[in-house]
């Protein structure tokens, strides 16, 4: 018996042995999946080394990591993607597709697909309600049609094929056929599953999606940052600004989303701040059954009609901030509904049978007027549930019912008059973050103990409450002296016998004390709409705070301006404009290149041939950083534009800021960095990643994270509860260079 006890520690030890001189001396397994930022206007692929823990961004054959996301269609056949598409297109830009992340898995309605369409020099038409990419058909297979009908999922396809292999040429292998993808903060589960489907035609099985912000956040370490509690996201690519406010809270992501927008037959309507006193004032949106996200918050509207349920596949109701006495009973028959906001409103009771949702997964009952007795019988049955939010209400009791939501990971109530809490609540073994602080209790039961509440990724604040004092006194070292007190004898000891004793309950606060009270709490109005849970390997949850942006501001816009104060150039200089195709586009580049270099030098010269004039011109002009500036000045008033419009709609202020974040290759361009320098008080700036590169990076740890591979970083887990950006348009569309593209005005 001995010898083979033996036998069996020393075979332990050889194997443990044996992998550790294996890891520290063989070379390290080649990465199994990959991350890719497919962006909007250009794209990456990145990959995580075990080992060394470090993240490479592939390049291609020159030595460029990132691609254009442009495919140019020769023939049904045959495509060009990245720079070669962008070559093509001085060949014939009606076949050079692009802009395929803007259109991928939305629906239109007719007068907004029309507004968009005319921006592009290619053709498109609705098919339903989905845009879709029209070409001439060469006909080279004697095919009848004569059009070739192409799909945004199928340009991003391609994309992903050409980045795809870009990888398996560097990594030397034969296949990669796994991916973590980023997609924007806003994206809902339909555009997801359509990235998800456009990688499926790739040949990529995605592992795992990952938005945008989050990964920018992982790049940098963030949530191991201490004094963090609040960022910035400013993300300024080729085509498009978003902004994301992005709250960190005990070492957690949380994104909360507010989202207003324009009004279409998307999948996403968002009616916040329009003075809206009742659903008949809106029964337009019933005539739209893919709607998935309805925010009517600011409103002040107080019945929910029972025809609510005719949204089947309703996934997101924000209702926010109106004056909603009552519900309807059949509100709890929405099956797909998954996030629900009834926050600041007058509630005083819930319908029978409220518990019934099927699929609820994140219930925010804020600041209402609602006690233990408002509750249906069937409250605490909803299995679904992971986030309830019950904060600043009447209650004095938690019912002991609260055992049956095995679910759930976070459970705010705050500013309540809890007497007392259940022991109950040690029973849910998923709960990460409690927050009963400003409430009437003076003892915890000692059950609350066997929860995993305290550490840098979870969240107990239990301040401004009467305790006791030997609470009190732990509580002064800090949550992790409290939990082992709570589970030594001394302290069950002393809570059977408060209990015992019958002690009278702290007074209830009148309502200017509980103000005055209140005022001190963080995070008092912070609105929660969405949320995400933990893995077995680390937590970065992340609510979507705020998705602000303008979708058509971006580093072409830019170069827009700059290419036509130099046709108004050659215009004056030459007599005649330029309209050869050739000479379009080799000045189109130079303006890139131009761009490029002054964000590093205050002055560049561009130089090029005029080809197509009578008599072939060398054409050669200085361009100066302050010119640079001055033309494109209007586009920089409008950069800071969705930075207010973020902190506005989020309740903060420029001081509330902790750190800014830059992505996006536009943000290189000196006078940004500047402009959103001096908004937040002249604050330093994280830029020290490459910003082009900043999200594939973390896309690339996460990738790393889904291999398991070492050492092993932080993952970031999300469910599908994205909100609609803002989108901020001008109210004038001025453009300091207002003129066609030969300099007329």
């Amino acid at each position: 018996m001995f010898s083979s006890i033996t036998f069996i520690g020393s075979s332990v030890v050889v194997v443990l042995l044996a992998g550790y001189w294996a890891q520290k001396y063989l070379p390290p397994p080649k990465p199994k999946i990959v991350g890719i930022d497919l962006g909007t206007t250009f794209s990456c692929v990145s990959v995580y080394y075990a080992g060394s823990g470090r993240v490479e961004v592939i390049p291609d054959d020159k030595g460029r990591k990132t691609v254009p996301s442009i495919v140019a269609v020769k023939s049904k056949s045959q495509r060009l993607v990245g720079y070669d598409a962008l070559e093509y297109s001085d060949h014939d830009p009606s076949r050079v597709l692009f802009d395929a992340k803007r259109f991928i898995g939305l629906h239109f309605n007719e007068e907004a697909f029309n507004k968009e369409k005319r921006r592009y020099p290619f053709r498109m038409w609705l098919n339903q309600t989905e845009a879709v990419y029209q070409v001439a058909n060469n006909n080279e297979t004697n095919d009848a049609n004569k059009e070739l009908n192409i799909r945004p999922e199928e340009i991003s396809a391609t994309v992903l094929m050409h980045l795809k292999k870009m990888a398996q040429k560097h990594l030397q292998v034969r296949r990669v056929e796994k991916a973590v993808i980023s997609v924007p903060a806003e994206f809902d589960e339909v555009r997801r599953n359509a990235t998800i489907q456009a990688a499926a035609l790739a040949g990529l099985e995605v592992m795992r999606l990952i938005s945008e912000p989050t990964a920018a956040a992982l790049a940098y370490g963030l949530h191991q940052k201490a004094n963090v509690s609040s960022v910035i996201i400013y993300d300024l690519g080729g085509g498009t600004l978003d902004v994301s406010v992005l709250m960190i809270m005990g070492g957690m992501f949380l994104t909360r989303a507010i989202a207003e927008g324009e009004e279409s037959g998307a999948t996403e309507l968002d009616l916040g701040r329009r003075g809206i006193v009742g659903f008949a004032e809106i029964t337009h949106i019933f005539a739209n059954p893919c709607l998935t996200r309805l925010t009517l918050s600011h409103n002040k509207i107080t019945v929910v009609p029972p025809s609510i349920v005719e949204l089947a596949a309703l996934e997101v109701l924000n209702l926010w901030n109106n004056r909603i006495e009552e519900l309807p009973t059949s509100i709890s028959l929405m099956s797909r509904l998954r996030v629900l906001n009834l926050g600041m409103n007058r509630l005083r009771t819930l319908p029978r049978g409220f518990g019934s949702f099927p699929a609820l997964e994140v219930l925010d009952l804020t600041h209402n007027q609602l006690n233990e007795r408002s509750l249906p019988g069937n409250f605490f049955m909803i299995e679904t549930l992971r986030a309830l939010y019950l904060s600043e209400n009447d209650f004095e009791v938690l019912p002991s019912d609260i055992r049956n939501l095995k679910n759930l990971q976070v459970l705010a109530l705050r500013d309540n008059s809890l007497i007392y809490l259940p022991k109950e609540l040690g029973e849910l073994s998923r709960l990460r973050e409690l927050h009963v602080q400003g409430n009437r209790l003076s003892v915890l039961p000692p059950e609350i103990a066997h929860l995993d509440l305290v550490g840098p990724k979870h969240v107990l604040r239990l301040d401004h409450n009467p305790w006791v004092t030997p609470i009190a006194e732990q509580l002064q070292k800090g949550e992790s002296h409290l939990i082992p007190y709570l589970r030594s004898e001394t302290y069950k000891y002393l809570y059977g016998r408060h209990l015992a004793a019958g002690a009278s309950p702290p007074p209830k606060l009148n309502d200017q004390s509980s103000s005055e009270f209140s005022a001190l709490l963080p995070f008092r109005s912070i609105r929660i709409l969405s949320y995400c849970y933990l893995n077995t390997i680390n937590l970065l949850c992340r609510r979507e705070r705020m998705a602000n942006g303008n979708n058509h501001l971006g580093g072409q816009d830019f170069n827009q301006n700059l290419l036509k104060f130099l046709l108004k150039v050659v215009r004056e200089r030459y007599g005649r404009p330029v309209e050869d195709k050739g000479d379009m586009h080799a000045l189109s580049m130079a303006v890139e290149q131009a761009k490029i270099a002054l964000t590093s030098q205050l002055e560049t010269t561009i130089q090029v041939p005029l080809m197509s004039f009578d008599q072939p011109v060398q054409f050669s002009y200085t361009i100066t950083r302050p010119m640079f500036e001055q033309l494109n000045r209007s586009l920089f008033r409008r950069a800071l534009k969705p930075i207010e419009v973020a902190l506005a709609d989020a309740d903060m202020r420029v001081e509330d800021v902790d750190e800014i974040v830059m992505v996006g290759g536009s943000t290189r361009i000196p006078k940004i960095r500047q402009i959103v320098s001096q908004y937040f008080n002249n604050k330093t700036l994280n830029c020290d990643i490459d910003p082009e590169l900043a999200v594939a990076i973390g896309v690339g740890i996460q990738a790393g994270v889904m291999a398991q591979a070492w050492p092993i970083q932080v993952s970031a887990t999300e469910i599908g509860t994205k909100f609609k950006k803002i989108h901020v348009y001008d109210d004038d569309n001025y453009d300091d260079n207002d003129e066609d593209q030969n300099g007329n005005q």
